[in-house]
């Protein structure tokens, strides 16, 4: 159910604009899930960089949040599902 609705949501928020410049900001205290489809442990930020780059965009992903981000056109940030924290 949640996987459905992230990609709704972000088929909505990428497809308004095409060729954006995209940063993700992995803020998820290094949380992981396994990722069925390919039988792997993945990081929470890959299926929206994934996403976001096979739609072409230009997409940067960072666990440091950039001094200055006017350079994106849109950003993401992860959060996990939880805080281990």
């Amino acid at each position: 159910m949640f996987k459905n609705i992230l990609k709704i949501l972000l088929f909505c928020a990428a497809g308004t604009v095409y060729g954006a410049n995209i940063f993700i900001w992995d803020n998820d205290n290094s949380s992981t899930f396994w990722a069925y489809e390919r039988n792997s442990v993945e990081g929470c930020e890959t299926g929206l960089y994934t996403t976001l780059s096979t739609l072409g965009h230009s997409v940067t992903k960072s666990r440091n949040l950039p001094d200055n981000l006017s350079n994106y056109d849109i950003l993401f940030i992860t959060l996990g599902f939880f805080c281990p924290s």
